[in-house]
């Protein structure tokens, strides 16, 4: 089932097959052809998703090339992004507490904090939109 997309490609919401752990995101990037910019920056992030290990990023599981599209497995987060899930509070009239907020901002400044000085990665679109919940 898709549940997102961009520019890059499309995200699709996906049951593993073997059954264990429940869902999976795999997003889909196409490629038009192995040499291309578009391929390389592909498989850097894939190289660099591999070494994310933290608590606050969403885990790379797999990837693989079908059907000239590069295809990025990783753990599926439940709660959905932060961009909807502000959304459906305003709806109700809901408002967030102090404490759930900065335990928020506390969350994404340890996976900032993370990437910039033990990765030395920039991440490139931080928005309430690709914070997964």
């Amino acid at each position: 089932k898709r549940i997102g997309q961009g520019s890059y490609g499309s995200v699709y919401l996906a049951k593993r097959r073997d059954g264990v752990g429940g869902y999976v995101v795999m997003k889909r990037v196409f490629v038009v052809e192995e040499n291309s910019k578009e391929h390389q920056q592909a498989q850097n992030e894939v190289k660099m998703l591999q070494k994310l290990k933290h608590i606050n990023i969403v885990t790379y599981k797999d990837s693989f090339v079908h059907d000239s599209h590069l295809c990025i497995v990783m753990s599926f987060c439940c709660g959905g992004d932060m961009q909807a899930q502000v959304k459906a509070a305003k709806a109700v009239g809901l408002v967030f507490t102090r404490e759930q907020i900065l335990d928020w901002a506390a969350q994404i400044l340890g996976a900032l904090r993370y990437l910039h000085e033990d990765k030395c990665v920039l991440h490139r679109d931080l928005k309430s939109q690709n914070v997964f919940l």
